[in-house]
């Protein structure tokens, strides 16, 4: 992996079981967006707000698919995940 994979499969692992990042988004916000997201990302009127960790972890969680985000173990998360992200990033 490289570097920005790494970060990327740290920062998964690291908050894929705390449930703060992970507010289902609901309805009526899906209307206003021109993609819809699976989680609620909150809105930012500049760049800052890209590089803030309440923006940036559930919009990396919302582009994941659902056959990783169902698994209730670290080891079968590690593995799924590094495969996923060798793949597609």
């Amino acid at each position: 992996m490289n570097v920005k994979q790494l970060a990327k499969f740290v920062l998964i692992c690291n908050n894929f079981f705390k449930p703060k990042h992970k507010l289902v988004e609901n309805n009526k916000s899906e209307l206003l967006r021109k993609t819809s997201y699976r989680y609620d990302i909150p809105r930012w009127n500049n760049t800052y707000g890209k590089h803030v960790r309440s923006y940036y972890i559930p919009d990396i969680f919302s582009k994941l698919p659902p056959e990783i985000l169902n698994i209730d173990r670290l080891t079968q998360l590690r593995q799924k995940l590094k495969a996923f992200i060798l793949k597609n990033c």
